[in-house]
């Protein structure tokens, strides 16, 4: 995942594309949440054209703590409109 987030106060917000394997297909969205002390909070939101299918909505979620000035662990919840769900431990490192 690549993610542009601006930080407006304690406000983020961004976008985010996925290139998924081995398919090499790929699908982007919108970031949106908060940032409180060294706790940031996260939503993603994404909707994927199927080819004349219905569109596959997904949302994610993350609960993370900043470990350094570029480096931020925490975990995921994911779920799309076909209810799969997923769930991890993340790191994020800013480049």
């Amino acid at each position: 995942m690549v993610a542009n987030i601006q930080q407006v106060d304690n406000n983020l917000v961004g976008s985010f594309s996925v290139e998924t394997e081995p398919s090499g297909g790929e699908y982007s969205g919108i970031i949106f949440g908060t940032i409180d002390g060294d706790k940031i909070r996260a939503y993603y939101l994404s909707v994927r054209d199927l080819g004349g299918d219905d569109p596959s909505v997904s949302i994610s979620f993350t609960d993370g703590t900043l470990k350094g000035e570029d480096t931020i662990e925490g975990t995921f919840y994911y779920q799309d409109s076909d209810l799969n769900e997923i769930s991890g431990p993340y790191d994020a490192t800013r480049i």
